[in-house]
Formats: C-alpha cells, structure tokens, sequence
C-alpha cells in the first residue's frame, strides 16, 4: 500500500477496536494522520521520508497484531452443563 493521506485515512478508520486492546496503535494512527493534515499534503501525494518511515513502523506492528489471540470466557464449566438463563447486555455512548 502506496503510503498516502488517504491509505492512511483508511487504515485509521477501518481499525476496529471497541474493548481498546489496540488502543496505542490507534492513537499512534491518528497523531500520524493529524501531522500529515498539519503538512498540507494532498491526498494521493507520496508522503516524505519521515513520514513514510512512522507509517511503515506502525503498520509493521499492525501486522504482528493479528498473531495475538485473546481466550475468551463463555460460562461454561464443561460442555455438560445445562444452560438455564441467557441475557443480553449492551453498552454504548
């Protein structure tokens, strides 16, 4: 991917995160594509040199996210156990 203001745009937007694990990655996005805006950079311009190097580091460590896999709890003891209530809960802002 061409390191541009709008690849970076899109890699910041499409980064899910709502538990905030990634948390430190998406900050690091976001101050990256704040300081290309202060650049005035167009949005299919090459970014320069040091700017190329922050997007290629972060997207580096993007990568090596995906090998991380967080175990996750769904209450069952064992698979035996009779499931007597379920509930739904939802949080937003």
């Amino acid at each position: 991917m061409v390191p541009t203001k709008r690849n970076v745009l899109k890699v910041t937007a499409s980064s899910y995160d709502h538990i905030g694990f990634i948390q430190p990655i998406t900050v690091s996005l976001k101050s990256l594509f704040q300081e290309i805006c202060s650049e005035k950079i167009s949005w299919d311009e090459k970014l320069n040199e040091a700017l190329t190097l922050k997007w290629v580091e972060t997207v580096t460590i993007m990568k090596q996210i995906r090998e991380i896999i967080i175990p996750r709890c769904y209450g069952f003891n064992r698979l035996e156990d009779p499931i007597v209530t379920v509930e739904l809960h939802g949080f937003s802002d």
